[in-house]
């Protein structure tokens, strides 16, 4: 099946869309095109009875959707670049109020500091000389006792 589009009426984003969008259900081939018009190739590849007989029906309305979607965004588009620019620059004014990188460098200096110094004091109050997994016993210490021990047993 075979269906026209003026693109004085649908924007090409919108064709486009519109066949991304339904490429699960039908393939679409691009014939001709031209400043004004596009013509498509429409086929269905499931077998649903529905979308079969009203191909032309789902992808205009399908092209309508994406067609508002566009609009919506065009209309929007100064808003949304002042909104994102406001954003940018609350946060950049934000960055601008925090103490000097010197002063916040020392800052964290002195803390790293402390927590080092703690660590330390906790880890000399420590017994390193108690060993219940027994983790310092060499591996072939603990090996040997358990061929002794099977060899016992045997």
């Amino acid at each position: 099946m075979e269906i026209k589009i003026s693109l004085k009426e649908y924007p090409l984003e919108a064709v486009y869309l519109a066949i991304t969008t339904l490429s699960d259900r039908m393939s679409v081939r691009i014939l001709k095109q031209d400043k004004e018009n596009i013509v498509l190739e429409i086929k269905a590849k499931i077998n649903d009875k529905e979308i079969r007989e009203n191909l032309d029906e789902v992808f205009t309305n399908e092209l309508i959707h994406h067609t508002l979607r566009y609009k919506i965004t065009e209309n929007n588009k100064d808003l949304r670049e002042k909104i994102v620019t406001a954003a940018l620059y609350s946060a950049q004014s934000k960055s601008n109020d925090k103490p000097s990188s010197q002063s916040f460098q020392n800052e964290i200096d002195e803390e790293l500091e402390k927590e080092i110094e703690k660590l330390i004091k906790e880890a000399e109050k420590e017994s390193y000389k108690k060993d219940p997994k027994k983790i310092k016993v060499p591996w072939e210490e603990k090996n040997r006792k358990r061929k002794g021990e099977k060899n016992d047993q045997n």
